[in-house]
């Protein structure tokens, strides 16, 4: 009886064995090879691929009437990147009319010509100093970095803010493996291989587009890689950082997805009280798949340069942490753990948006975005023009 009871327990045992391993395997699959990374070089920007949260996604010019020219550069593997690139530099440009506004408003308040006359030299100074912040802005191009799985579309809703708005060049890019770029591994690395995409990007935007600096805008893996890529970089070529839901390090991003996506989503259907029975079997899984996933990645998984939390604290340059309550993909306990780790930092902050999910803090809260942004915008329009002025004199 006994030795019965064993045998159908040992069959029970491998069974369940199997199942976890064969459930592991996919999730550690899905992981690496998200649905929408593209199996070729060149492929097409295709339907499939768009977001929900980016809506009817084409390209600069058909959605907003933007004008773009399509760009490529090499990395250093001989692969190459493509992208969208939008250039706003008016140098030397100043509005007329405002000019003349500002002239009719000194004459009108002093009620006489010869104080109209004394207000001239105010006016010329404003207009000297509207140029030299024309030229600061003309020398920072935003680079864009989509997330893992997806492609340069990622914010193309963000480019009239950005660049009509507040009236910078932009770098649409998309990552190795994505989008329209070379293929070099299929799948997604976790910012392993993207950051150096990053890198590669900035230097092109310096060398060729001959901008003297980026202001880093990612969301999600691209977050991530931007804070990577911002801690190899000379601190001169980058002017700031925008993080959107980015995630502390790969190892407790995989454990992040196991619970969330694996089981809280798919296997629990959102059942909390499933969740907390089905724990220890989640421990289980979250070891195969962290195994697959390492393996997977290689050592370059384990090394601390490629850790975020671990690497933070070198990033000098102002930096502005974004993430939503809602994100089940990458919970904001990471950006609160980041935005700690970030001491050397001139300047930072974080915005918590409320109820916002993975990468739809702009679709949700529109207004407050605009506001967050453009003032972080702006401010490194005004620390470079400060920079240009002690340089020149």
């Amino acid at each position: 009886m006994l030795t019965e009871l064993a045998v159908h327990l040992g069959i029970y045992g491998a069974i369940g064995l199997l199942v976890v391993a064969a459930f592991s395997a996919y999730v550690a699959r899905s992981i690496l090879k998200p649905p929408y990374s593209h199996p070729a070089s060149k492929a097409p920007l295709k339907k499939e691929g768009l977001a929900p949260p980016w809506g009817d996604a084409t390209d600069p010019l058909k959605d907003h009437g933007i004008p773009f020219s399509d760009v490529e550069f090499a990395t250093e593997g001989g692969h190459t990147l493509r992208g969208w690139f939008i250039d706003r530099r008016r140098a030397g440009e100043v509005s007329s009319s405002g000019d003349a506004a500002s002239g009719d408003e000194a004459g009108s308040a002093s009620g006489s010509s010869t104080a109209g006359a004394a207000a001239a030299p105010a006016t010329s100074v404003s207009r000297e100093r509207r140029t030299a912040r024309s030229r600061s802005r003309d020398d920072i191009c935003v680079v864009f970095v989509h997330g893992g799985g997806r492609d340069r579309r990622a914010f193309l809703r963000h480019t009239p803010l950005v660049c009509e708005t507040a009236g910078f060049s932009a770098l649409l890019y998309d990552a190795r493996g994505h989008g329209a770029s070379d293929l070099d591994h299929v799948g997604l690395s976790y910012g392993i291989r993207e950051h150096e995409d990053v890198v590669h990007a900035v230097r092109y935007v310096r060398e060729k587009l001959k901008f003297g600096k980026v202001i880093l805008f990612g969301t999600s893996v691209g977050a991530y890689s931007s804070i990577l890529a911002t801690v190899k970089l000379p601190d001169e070529a980058v002017a700031g950082v925008i993080a959107e839901n980015p995630f502390r390090n790969i190892r407790d991003q995989i454990r992040g997805i196991v619970l969330n996506l694996a089981f809280r989503k798919v296997v629990c259907r959102r059942n909390e009280m499933g969740v907390w029975l089905s724990t220890p079997v989640r421990k289980v899984v979250d070891v195969f798949v962290w195994w697959l996933v390492a393996r997977g990645l290689g050592k370059a998984a384990h090394a601390p340069a490629h850790d975020a939390s671990a690497v933070i604290h070198r990033i000098k340059q102002p930096m502005l942490f974004m993430h939503g309550t809602g994100d089940t993909v990458i919970h904001h306990d990471h950006t609160h753990d980041l935005f700690k780790r970030t001491t050397s930092s001139r300047s930072k902050s974080m915005w918590i948006a409320p109820d916002a999910e993975h990468t739809a803090l702009f679709n949700v809260h529109p207004e407050e975005y605009e506001r967050r942004v453009l003032g972080f915008l702006e401010a490194r329009v005004r620390e470079h023009l400060d920079g240009m002025s002690r340089h020149e004199s």
